[in-house]
């Protein structure tokens, strides 16, 4: 009986033992596909409407202030509110407005919109 003690004793201390050990510090490094999320704003140059037969969606051209063109694509999910915060759709967005566009940049360096904001 003392002999079923004193395993049970030492299997009990090697076991916490072994859940108290502590281990290398392990190194995360960020995957390069990770989407980088970024605000762009500018005004409106074009609006290019998705092709649902070709399977493309929509693209929305923002001139930032510095004159540079940025094609940004539009998903059909994609938020879009007017100067009111009140939802609209992307058809309803007009060449020359000025808006805000929350971004992420995707495989490939293409941008995608994430929510869109008419600044006024």
């Amino acid at each position: 009986m003392k002999n079923v003690l004193a395993l049970s004793a030492l299997f009990v201390m090697i076991s916490a033992s072994t859940c108290f050990a502590q281990s290398a510090p392990v190194s995360v490094k960020p995957k390069m596909d990770m989407p980088v999320k970024m605000v762009l704003t500018g005004k409106v140059k074009a609006l290019i409407p998705a092709d649902a037969a070709k399977g493309t969606p929509s693209v929305i051209i923002v001139t930032e202030a510095s004159g540079k063109d940025v094609p940004v694509f539009v998903l059909a999910t994609t938020p879009i509110a007017d100067k009111d915060n009140k939802p609209v759709v992307f058809g309803k967005l007009v060449v020359g407005e000025v808006i805000a566009v929350q971004c992420q940049m995707i495989t490939g360096g293409a941008i995608e919109a994430v929510a869109i904001k008419v600044a006024g």
